[in-house]
């Protein structure tokens, strides 16, 4: 069996990883050293009732956190990512911190690219309906980051 490190920090293409025990602890100064200040929460219902992990989260991101949007459900319905967006706007989060599984991340990506895109549900409904194709969704350089 190989050995696992306590704890360690890897760079690999714009994505770090930040790996151990009671590293929860140090998320809100590892958002300084990135230069964001206002996080917004995102995670399903189930997580965002539980205390005894979102304390830990809540606790680590200390002043930095701006709100929580506990609204993913496993569908990840592009509502879901509006829903979040709107959330965002109204406590002017510019960092997304996905707690739980695979759906608040996805969410959360799915936000910072919509967000970037600048397209409101409507027009994507719209669009949708028209004769014409649809114009895909690209998020630009200004994608909001995502903490997992």
């Amino acid at each position: 069996m190989l050995p696992i490190p306590d704890a360690f920090d890897y760079d690999h293409c714009g994505v770090d990883l930040v790996y151990g025990r009671g590293r929860i602890d140090e998320l809100g100064e590892d958002l300084a050293d990135r230069g964001v200040a206002r996080a917004l929460v995102v995670c399903g219902s189930n997580v965002g009732a539980n205390e005894e992990l979102m304390g830990p989260v809540r606790d680590g991101l200390g002043e930095r956190l701006a709100g929580v949007f506990d609204g993913t459900k496993p569908s990840k319905d592009a509502r879901d990512a509006f829903d979040g967006l709107e959330r965002a706007r109204k406590v002017d989060a510019d960092v997304f911190v996905a707690v739980g599984g695979g759906s608040s991340i996805d969410v959360a990506r799915a936000m910072g690219v919509l967000e970037s895109d600048g397209r409101s549900m409507d027009d994507l409904l719209a669009e949708a309906k028209g004769d014409d194709d649809i114009t895909p969704i690209r998020g630009g350089e200004d994608v909001t980051p995502l903490v997992a």
